[in-house]
């Protein structure tokens, strides 16, 4: 099953925050969240490192990351 949510959404949270852009889903959640200065856990937070590769995909704990950098990015 793939992600329900738009890469769109990624892509703002990048502009809003200077972030590149430019990229996957996996890499756009990475960049939000080390910009945060938050570790990032590929293992657990997107598809890159399954056996199949998983597409461009960010898991539920990704996601659950990246509201916690939205937060400290924007104290």
């Amino acid at each position: 099953m793939g992600s329900s949510v738009y890469k769109s959404l990624f892509v703002g949270l990048c502009l809003k925050f200077g972030i590149d852009p430019n990229g996957t889903m996996p890499q756009l959640a990475q960049r939000i969240v080390t910009a945060a200065d938050l570790p990032y856990n590929a293992r657990l937070f997107d598809s890159r490192l399954t056996p199949s590769k998983g597409g461009s995909t960010v898991t539920l704990e990704g996601l659950r990351a990246i509201l916690e950098a939205v937060r400290k990015l924007k104290a």
